[in-house]
């Protein structure tokens, strides 16, 4: 398969996230969902089509450690491409499409509730699909102190991340 260059009225994204090592190979199998998108990757380029037609690129160079992306296009044809927006889109789909957000290390098992950070975000996960993954009241109490222990957490890093930010509020 021979894959387009990134075209020179490609719109450059930025993008923060940041990929562990597990989290790169899942990156780099192919895939394809119903809607028709279909993920590349060819070292270090991970393109990103719909249909046939490529709409991201994005460089990942394994060298670098937590794996980055480097560089990011997106085709100045895509719906989204000048919307302040896109770099978090691409983001968020890439972990749906990938299911990174699944890929958790230290998951807090509350009934059949799961609590999690991931990004420094809080991720919950629940099956509530039957009776048995309702939660009790206490098991209720006991999450809602799960998820304020967990957001107090990430408070703090971010306080120590940015101490004149948080200063100034």
């Amino acid at each position: 398969m021979k894959h387009p260059p990134v075209p020179k009225d490609a719109i450059k994204l930025k993008l923060s996230v940041r990929y562990t090592p597990h989290e790169l190979e899942v990156l780099r199998i192919p895939f394809r969902d119903m809607e028709q998108w279909f993920l590349y990757f060819e070292d270090p380029w991970l393109r990103i089509y719909k249909g046939e037609r490529c709409y991201f690129w994005l460089r990942i160079p394994e060298t670098s450690h937590p794996a980055m992306i480097e560089d990011a296009y997106v085709d100045s044809e895509y719906p989204r491409a000048r919307s302040d927006n896109t770099g978090k889109h691409v983001e968020d789909r890439l972990d749906d499409w990938c299911d990174l957000i699944n890929l958790r290390e230290e998951a807090v098992l509350v009934g059949e509730a799961s609590v999690w950070i991931k990004r420094n975000k809080i991720a919950l996960d629940s099956s509530g699909h039957h009776v048995g993954g309702l939660l009790s009241p206490s098991q209720a109490r006991l999450l809602g102190e799960t998820l304020i222990s967990l957001a107090k957490s990430l408070s703090e890093a971010e306080k120590s991340v940015n101490p004149k930010k948080n200063a100034a509020n």
